[in-house]
């Protein structure tokens, strides 16, 4: 089956695998912050992924007894670090259930890949179940930390989230439909096509990450200074002020529950001895 614009499709795919790789580790760079470390690497290792067109014309030809272990053993290394990474950014730092987590996760890798050496599975449908399992519950997570932790919703920034979640769910089908003649042109297309999506997202996000701010209507704060005792009576008696844009915000809670609340043109300043530095880009 032949989709018009497919013959592309193999170089988009080659040109977002590596725009997502220089925009995640330039966020790295800028933010000096270990999941973003950790979410690099594993788009340089999704970025080196190499496919036929790529390797036939350098001559380089790899073995088919050894690519059924060697095509999959990425699909590990990119969702253990994925995965890890996502954990930085969402809790600021890994916790000791992570680490089990993530090291129970390594091992079973490592047993998967080495059963693909035996004769245990009888199907490459069987081979690709865990891989797959792997690559896109990690694209999964991270798309949902992304959108609801980092990325203001709303904005063309949230490309970069919807556009990783996107590609975990295609990604779910995998096993199966890979090896349905009919349905894997149409897979390929839309795994290109997802993976587009989530590279202009993150260029966006990474590199023109300034929002203009936009008033609507004309909100009227009342005048003068107030003292409560929590934030019920506060919103009772004046409404939620933290949804207006431009609003400046003094705070000690944590950031990540209240950024649920907070407008995306908010500028907050968190009191804490837990970090030194920018915390957020936005609010």
């Amino acid at each position: 089956m032949s989709i018009p614009g497919s013959d592309l499709i193999p170089y988009l795919n080659f040109i977002s695998r590596w725009a997502l790789f220089i925009a995640v580790t330039y966020k790295a760079y800028e933010t000096r912050d270990k999941g973003w470390v950790l979410i690099s690497t594993a788009f340089f290792i999704d970025a080196l992924d190499m496919e036929d067109y790529i390797l036939n014309p350098l001559g380089i030809h790899i073995d088919p007894h050894a690519y059924a272990i060697a095509a999959k053993i990425p699909n590990f290394f990119f969702g253990i670090l994925i995965i890890w990474g996502a954990f930085h950014l969402k809790y600021g730092k890994t916790e000791f259930k992570h680490t089990i987590c993530i090291s129970a996760l390594t091992v079973i890798s490592y047993i998967w890949l080495f059963l693909l050496a035996t004769d245990v599975f009888k199907s490459p449908t069987e081979r690709a179940l865990l891989p797959s399992l792997v690559l896109e519950g990690a694209l999964i997570y991270l798309g949902r930390v992304l959108d609801k932790y980092v990325i203001s919703r709303g904005t063309p920034e949230a490309l970069f989230p919807w556009g990783l979640i996107l590609l975990g769910a295609l990604n779910v089908t995998y096993p199966v439909t890979r090896f349905i003649d009919w349905f894997a042109p149409i897979g390929f297309f839309l795994g290109g096509i997802f993976r587009l999506i989530a590279a202009i997202g993150a260029i966006k996000f990474v590199f023109y990450p300034v929002t203009p701010l936009s008033v609507r209507g004309n909100p009227s704060p009342p005048q003068g200074v107030f003292l409560f005792r929590s934030r019920s009576e506060t919103f009772r008696k004046l409404g939620k002020l933290c949804s207006i844009p431009g609003t400046v915000v003094i705070t000690r809670e944590d950031l990540r529950t209240l950024k649920n609340h907070l407008n995306p043109e908010t500028l907050v300043f968190w009191i804490t001895r837990a970090k030194e530095g920018k915390l957020e880009e936005r609010p």
